[in-house]
């Protein structure tokens, strides 16, 4: 049985009023799309920026990247161990093992050449992030997990988790800047709604994630270039 849609309804949902709640339902749609138009035109920007990035990366970055794109792919098989079976034999494990690792070598590559991208272009437009941007965006990340951060601590690497959030603020930034300098041509937003879906899976691979991905090297250890 379907519920009357009035105004004790709208107070069971929380708001003063059926006209209240319309008007948060219209706000909630609003910022969704939003963010899905934010979302579609960052992937936008990821791909041209990578489109003619062509340039040779250095070995010595391009291995240590290697290296931490092999332990992500490995953790996430711990995570989802349970959804896929186990290898039937030594060539189904060998054959495994061969994938993760050509999987690895090809988002070290990427990841590395747009944060080197990102990098040069925020040289560029003397983009830059404070400490106290860096404290701020962690303080919000532990209170949104309801974690100190003696807690966070205890298993993660803190000056690495600031030098990724470094990197990711600085990346929106760029991005940002980007936006600012584009031409924006209106789309579909069904046609929006589906390569949205595909940026964002897209951009896991180009950006790793902000504060739990595996450690990257300090600041300042990644030289700028392009």
């Amino acid at each position: 049985i379907l519920p009357t849609i009035d105004d004790e309804f709208a107070k069971q949902m929380g708001t003063e009023s059926l006209a209240a709640l319309k008007t948060a339902i219209s706000e909630n749609l609003g910022q969704r799309y939003d963010q899905l138009t934010q979302n579609h035109l960052r992937g936008q920007v990821s791909e041209a920026l990578m489109k003619d990035a062509t340039f040779e990366l250095p070995p010595r970055l391009l291995q240590f990247e290697e290296s931490q794109s092999v332990q992500e792919l490995l953790m996430r098989e711990q995570q989802n161990e349970n959804q896929r079976p186990p290898p039937k034999d030594e060539e189904e494990m060998k054959s495994r093992s061969e994938d993760l690792m050509k999987q690895a070598k090809e988002m070290a590559q990427q990841r590395l050449r747009y944060r080197l991208m990102v990098d040069h272009l925020a040289k560029v437009e003397k983009l830059t992030v404070t400490e106290e941007e860096v404290e701020q965006t962690l303080e919000a990340f532990l209170q949104s997990r309801n974690m100190t951060m003696a807690q966070f601590e205890k298993d993660r690497d803190i000056q690495a988790t600031r030098s990724r959030l470094h990197d990711s603020l600085l990346r929106d930034k760029v991005e940002s800047r980007v936006l600012e300098l584009a031409t924006v041509t209106e789309v579909d937003p069904a046609v929006m709604a589906a390569e949205n879906a595909a940026a964002e899976a897209s951009a896991e691979e180009v950006a790793a994630p902000a504060a739990e991905a595996p450690s990257q090297p300090a600041e300042g250890a990644a030289p700028s270039q392009a």
